[in-house]
């Protein structure tokens, strides 16, 4: 009996694709601290000059303070969560994957706008869409693998799928509200942003009070 052709771009194990996101990753967090450069100052620079130097840069350090969280949070949820449980892979999911990516490798240039003019809606406003677009995009990487439980584990809790699709479209809410709250305060608008930490623990506690509550169950049952 031949054997059955092997289905194009179609695998197990997902440690090259790991790989690549980890150095778009990498390379990305390298890349914002470029734009933290001194400016032109005179060869005998005085104290009070240097000083003055250093706090005009305080707009550049927050937008890169800033972004270098939100990819090391982007990078923990990609690599340690999602693919924690995403054990296959096909061309759908390696071009998804491509443009979570694509988001990522773009954000140290709406950095450096957010560092130079954070106090402008236009600047927000494309800080908050390039987050939304990688926001969305990971979470429809994540809807795609484990959906009917096409890609990842079989085995996988239906409470954690839930709570990562749940961490994804929450985030992704609060960045995309912010777009039009710009429109009426810039500064407001980024203080906005504080919500998606606050949310993220908020479904992380529900969970391990539910999975708490079902475990208390289960030896109440037992005895």
């Amino acid at each position: 009996m031949a054997a059955s052709p092997k289905r194009f771009g179609v695998g197990h194990g997902t440690e090259r694709i790991t790989a690549l996101s980890d150095g778009v990753f990498a390379i990305a967090i390298t890349l914002l601290v470029l734009d933290l450069k001194l400016p032109d100052l005179p060869e005998h620079v005085t104290a009070a000059e240097l000083t003055d130097a250093l706090l005009d840069l305080w707009p550049r350090l927050f937008s890169f303070v800033l972004s270098f969280l939100v990819i090391g949070i982007f990078w923990i949820n990609h690599h340690h969560h999602l693919f924690a449980f995403i054990e296959r892979y096909d061309t759908r999911l390696l071009w998804l994957n491509l443009l979570v990516l694509l988001f990522v490798s773009f954000l140290p240039f709406p950095t450096v706008v957010l560092g130079t003019h954070g106090s402008l809606a236009p600047a927000v406003i494309l800080y908050a869409a390039t987050m939304t677009l990688l926001g969305a995009s990971q979470t429809v990487l994540w809807l795609y693998a484990s959906r009917g439980r096409r890609l990842v584990d079989p085995a996988i809790d239906p409470r954690i799928v839930d709570l990562l699709t749940s961490r994804g479209v929450g985030a992704t809410l609060v960045w995309l509200l912010s777009i039009p709250l710009a429109l009426v305060d810039a500064t407001l608008a980024m203080f906005s942003w504080l919500l998606i930490g606050v949310a993220q623990q908020a479904l992380v506690r529900l969970f391990y009070r539910q999975q708490e509550a079902e475990e208390q169950s289960l030896q109440t049952t037992e005895r």
